[in-house]
């Protein structure tokens, strides 16, 4: 499992709701430790959260955590921000499985990593149609 299903298991346990997923360009984006990784990473992602009944869970299904990840990622782009294929796997990841704090949502946890997975290869594919990634496929 990821990091990020840990993630939102804890906030899951701690009764938060994930009411938004923003990603940023990464404060640390040269340092040694995320330079010398396998994939390194230039984005990192603020995670809001509330208590339930104190804001609207992020996304109420799979399809809207995707698109509104790639929407921000979109963005960034727009912004001049270059990012790898490490870094869309990593927001839709974290979007997607914000599921797993919505107290509405329906989801099986196996089946929500393996949409999250889904969906960020397709996220990949989507933002290289639009302008090139220039870091080509993601390996798995």
């Amino acid at each position: 499992m990821s990091g990020w299903y840990e993630v939102m298991c804890a906030l899951h346990e701690a009764q938060l709701v994930v009411t938004a997923v923003q990603p940023v360009m990464a404060e640390m984006a040269t340092s040694v430790a995320k330079s010398s990784s396998s994939f390194p990473n230039h984005l990192d992602s603020l995670v809001v959260c509330r208590k339930p009944g104190r804001g609207e869970p992020w996304a109420r299904t799979v399809t809207e955590a995707a698109a509104k990840a790639t929407r921000a990622l979109r963005n960034l782009r727009n912004a001049g921000i270059v990012f790898t294929d490490g870094d869309v796997v990593s927001v839709v990841r974290g979007s997607v499985l914000s599921l797993l704090t919505n107290p509405r949502a329906d989801v099986d946890a196996d089946a929500l990593v393996a949409a999250a997975e889904e969906r960020a290869d397709t996220v990949i594919a989507q933002l290289t149609a639009i302008q090139g990634n220039g870091s080509g496929k993601r390996k798995s």
